[in-house]
């Protein structure tokens, strides 16, 4: 909202550390230095697809070991359409039906 933006909360915390930062640099004595880990190990590619590209500015990806993984592979998962979909995304917006 505006309101919250005049009260300088249009910024997540994390883009605020971020700023103070530096880039990291091993031999840097900042006490202060920013690192960006460009690669997640607990989500579906097409899920970290999205993710990355709303938030990361495509630059997340996943790892090989995850990339692939659908919630029907986990014990005790019954097979449908959503168990079997690495993605759905709701309109919350309509009324169902």
């Amino acid at each position: 909202s505006e309101q919250a933006v005049k009260g300088q909360l249009g910024r997540s915390l994390m883009e605020r550390a971020m700023s103070m930062g530096q880039p990291f640099d091993p031999r840097s004595t900042s006490p202060i230095q920013s690192l960006v880990l460009d690669t997640q190990y607990r989500m579906n590619e097409v899920i970290c697809n999205w993710s990355s590209n709303e938030f990361y500015n495509g630059c997340l990806r996943s790892s090989e070991a995850v990339r692939d993984r659908l919630l029907v592979q986990m014990a005790n998962v019954v097979a449908n359409e959503s168990t079997c979909t690495a993605l759905e995304i709701l309109d919350t917006r309509k009324p169902s039906g």
